[in-house]
Parts: C-alpha cells; structure tokens; sequence
C-alpha cells in the first residue's frame, strides 16, 4: 500500500512551504474508518503529515496516514485525486495535508473536520521520553500528562498518556517528590497539558534533592506498611512503618505487643534505631530528632494493658531536641483515656517533658536505664517507660500512669507522631 501511495504522490507539484523543524505525524496504513491510529513518527526535513482515503478492489474503504514531502501534497484533495489509482489498483478517494505535529488526526478526507480530541504520548515505564513513540486519543475532558516516579528498585521511569483533568496533581518537585501511585512507588513528580497534541513530550519533570519526603505525612500511600523516609535528605533514608489512621498519616516511632525485640539497648542503638519495621521495632531517636523538629508535630501514643482494656494519649505538641542536648523531649498538650504519664499528670520529679534521653551506658538517669531496662526519658525513674523490659515482673515492666495507678503493666503499645 504504501509503495503505491509513493507513486502516485509524484504526480502532485503544489504543495505547501518548506518546515524549520521535523513534523510528528500519526503514521498507520489500511486503518478503518472508526480505527484510532496509536503510532506516530518523526518526519525528515521538509516532510508533513498526510491523510489518504482509498477504496481496494474488494471495495474496503481504508485509510493510511503518514509523513510525505511537502512538494506532493495535492492542494485540493477531492477534485484532483478523486478516482486516481495506486499501483495495487485502490481507488484514490481524497487525499488531504497539513501542518503541525500529529495534524493528520483531525481530518476524514472528506473535506471537513472532525471534533477535534487531544492526542497525546502514551507510554508506561519509559526511561526516556523522547523514546516513547506510541500516542492516544483522549476522551472528552481529558488532558495529557506525564509522571515520573521511583521504583522499589531505585530506578527513575516515565509514564505518559491521558487522564481526567480532575485527577492532575500539577505538583512541582519540591511538595510531590516520595508520594506514592497506587501501585506503591514513590511518586517524583506530575504535569499535564493542553497546549496541543502530544504536549506532554516536552513537559519538565524533574526534582532535587532537597524534595525527598522527610516522613510518612509527605508519603501518598494508601494503605499501612513500610516505606522510605529521608529525614536528612537523600542520604540519610529510612524505613519507617507508616500507617493512616481519621485520615491523617502517621510515622509510627515506637512499636512492642510480643516481646520479641529487646529493647535493653546502648546508646547508639537507640540513636540509629533497632527491631523489625514490620514487628516491634524504634525509629531511632537521631531520625524521630530531625522529623520532630521539622515544622509542628504532634504524639499519639495506643496502649493495651494485660488484662485487656485500651486506652490512648495524645499530645499536641512533641519535639525531640539533638543528641548535644542528650535528646530532650519536649512534649505537652495532653488529651486522653490513658492518664498524662510524660507531662502535667505526673509529679514533678516523675515528669518526662523536659527530660534527657538514658540507657544503660549513657545519660543522666543510666541506673534507672539499667533498672528499667530500656533507653528512656527518665526522672527518678518516671510514672512511664513503655520501653522497658516485656515481663510480667513487677517493676520492670512496661510503665504507663494509667489513670494514675503507676504498676499498670502494657502489653501493646504504639507511639506515632505526624506534622500539623
């Protein structure tokens, strides 16, 4: 078909003026009338795109589109072509031209012109744009977009196409870069156009290093699990258990319910971090210091004693001061069922708020570390150490100052914090 279409473009000599620049064009042969066109290429120099309507012998109406040298294109389609054969012996219907790239979606060959769709890339997992030559037809109120995102496998790809308007994110790197798709990867950033068809070939999506998300509030994710944190930028990442609770994302930091983790621990353990992500496990204080500390942050704290009953406190404020202050926690605000067991419910020389971080090796408290036998903020050994050691021995079990009875022994316990 297309041998034949060569041929009898020869016999055109007015056409249209020579082009700067290399037309994209739809280029697809023998297509029906109601067939989408999904391949697209790149002209030579002086080349535009094409629309040919043809009746094969077996009296198919088909369709081929392509590139063509501007100097074949008939100027009135259906008076001059109409009738003309190819050297397969198709009946030549009308044969139309144009300018602009990927123009030859537009018309039927009829002399008219189709309501006109936004056509743009279409391609999933690109590591180049400028590789992706497959296109697509929107729908009605669609537009074009492209999203580069990060697989778990460390690698920058592209996907382009269609979506609805609606659904654009239209987010620069710096407040998009670590949100995640559905499909859990971590999202780079996203744009989407109307400026002409295939205008998402050319949209600029990229991030700095500056963007990487510092916490599981800066994470789009939809449903509880592990994924990366960057509390220090690109070189400090993290895993951290993030998890949705009302509709507002949380960084777990503190996590026991079997016992299976000893959180008897040094110092620098405490500091990088230790346990199982997925299990019991503690961010590590270096991490939960740069996270609380960036912007207004907040506790939420969930407990279950031994016998079964559940309880909860909250603090509207929580900070974690730097190692040179031996990571002073600053936390008040409380709300709850559990009873204030770190601030204002605690007496004095029990409060937490205001204390240094101790374990056994380090800090201003390390006998009641080496007693409770866990890295805490302890004063005279405190009202609260949900660190301390997963026993049923009273005294050395995990502590919290449930409605004030100081020997309440927790099973489970979580600590969460998020950004406000």
């Amino acid at each position: 078909m297309l041998i034949g279409l060569s041929l009898l473009l020869l016999v055109f000599t007015t056409g249209f003026e020579q082009y700067d620049c290399a037309a994209i064009c739809f280029s697809c042969t023998e297509m029906l009338e109601d067939d989408k066109c999904q391949h697209i290429t790149t002209c030579q120099d002086n080349e535009v795109c094409f629309i040919q309507k043809y009746r094969t012998a077996d009296n198919r109406r088909l369709y081929d589109v392509g590139c063509t040298h501007n100097q074949l294109c008939p100027v009135n389609s259906t008076a001059v072509a109409f009738g003309r054969r190819t050297v397969d012996h198709s009946h030549i219907m009308c044969h139309e031209c144009c300018d602009g790239n990927v123009c030859n979606s537009a018309f039927t060959c009829d002399d008219h012109v189709k309501p006109k769709l936004l056509d743009c890339l279409s391609c999933g997992g690109a590591v180049d744009v400028q590789n992706c030559s497959t296109s697509t037809t929107c729908e009605k109120d669609e537009v074009c977009f492209i999203q580069k995102y990060r697989t778990s496998a460390n690698k920058e790809l592209f996907d382009l196409g269609c979506k609805r308007s609606t659904m654009c994110l239209n987010r620069n790197p710096s407040n998009t870069f670590g949100r995640r798709t559905e499909e859990e990867r971590h999202l780079l950033c996203e744009f989407c156009c109307t400026e002409g068809s295939l205008c998402n070939r050319n949209l600029d999506c990229g991030h700095t290093q500056n963007t990487y998300p510092s916490e599981c509030a800066d994470i789009s994710f939809q449903k509880d699990g592990v994924y990366n944190v960057y509390p220090n930028g690109a070189s400090y990442p993290k895993p951290a258990y993030c998890v949705i609770r009302n509709g507002i994302k949380w960084t777990i930091i503190h996590r026991r319910y079997d016992g299976s983790v000893d959180f008897n621990r040094t110092w620098e353990e405490y500091k990088q971090g230790f346990g199982n992500v997925t299990g019991e496990y503690w961010l590590g204080n270096e991490a939960i210091h740069l996270i609380s500390t960036s912007g207004k942050h907040k506790l939420h704290i969930d407990l279950e004693l031994r016998d079964g009953r559940q309880f909860y406190a909250d603090y509207s404020l929580f900070k974690l001061n730097s190692e040179s202050s031996q990571y002073l926690l600053n936390v008040t605000g409380y709300n709850g069922t559990a009873g204030d067991g770190m601030d204002k419910g605690a007496p004095e020389w029990w409060k937490s708020n205001g204390a240094r971080f101790s374990t056994r090796d380090r800090g201003t408290d390390q006998n009641c570390a080496i007693n409770g036998a866990g890295g805490w903020w302890y004063v005279a050994c405190s009202i609260s150490n949900l660190n301390g050691n997963f026993t049923k021995e009273y005294g050395i079990l995990q502590l919290w100052n449930i409605n004030h009875v100081a020997d309440a022994g927790v099973r489970l316990s979580e600590m969460m914090i998020t950004k406000y």
